[in-house]
């Protein structure tokens, strides 16, 4: 049964407005976090003059369901849904790997780590979904492709050639999954996880 529950980040302050950006991921752990960012530095240096979007690090994720502006009050039913959606699923591992565009060759597009859409993310992946649109979220209806998005390039092409690829795949536990919210504080986007339930 999954039951390890996890702290609400500051969702009790009266300050705080009633709804939050939220979506459910997956986590990455510091050792793949710390792998990326050796590839990913160079380029930053290298683009530097270029209006790219680069993710801060401490954002990594794989998305499963963006899920927009919610209220603060789904947290509940949220949890329960992670928690039903998760009941037969045990800790996995998933690979992550090659950079690139995403969608390939396209302007305005992402840049990003692949995920390999394996077994059994793509399942935990739909049944999450199945389970959301149940519960009447309206979610993105678009074929569910992982990744970890590294940068937003605005009418920029970073090209492969450029790129020092990852040496191999990367591998990634997953014992959890992850509500997170998206503030914007000080003027830089902010992922943190709200609460979450893991996988046994």
């Amino acid at each position: 049964m999954i039951n390890k529950r996890f702290n609400i980040l500051h969702l009790t302050d009266k300050n705080k407005v009633n709804q939050i950006r939220a979506f459910i991921a997956l986590s990455l752990t510091e050792d793949v976090v710390v792998a990326l960012g050796r590839v990913v530095t160079p380029l930053r240096e290298k683009y530097a003059d270029k209006n790219i979007n680069w993710v801060p690090p401490s954002n990594y994720h794989i998305t499963l369901s963006f899920l927009g502006n919610i209220p603060i009050a789904d947290v509940k039913k949220l949890e329960d849904i992670m928690e039903t959606a998760g009941r037969d699923f045990k800790p996995f591992t998933v690979q992550i790997g090659k950079m690139g565009l995403f969608p390939e060759f396209e302007r305005n597009g992402i840049f990003v780590a692949a995920v390999k859409p394996d077994e059994p993310l793509m399942t935990l992946q739909s049944t999450l979904e199945r389970a959301l649109k149940e519960a009447s979220y309206k979610l993105q209806h678009r074929p569910y492709r992982p990744h970890v998005t590294i940068a937003r390039l605005k009418k920029n092409i970073i090209p492969d050639d450029m790129i020092d690829q990852p040496e191999g795949w990367l591998e990634n536990p997953v014992s959890a999954l992850h509500l997170y919210k998206s503030e914007r504080i000080d003027g830089v986007v902010v992922n943190s996880i709200v609460t979450g339930r893991s996988l046994t």
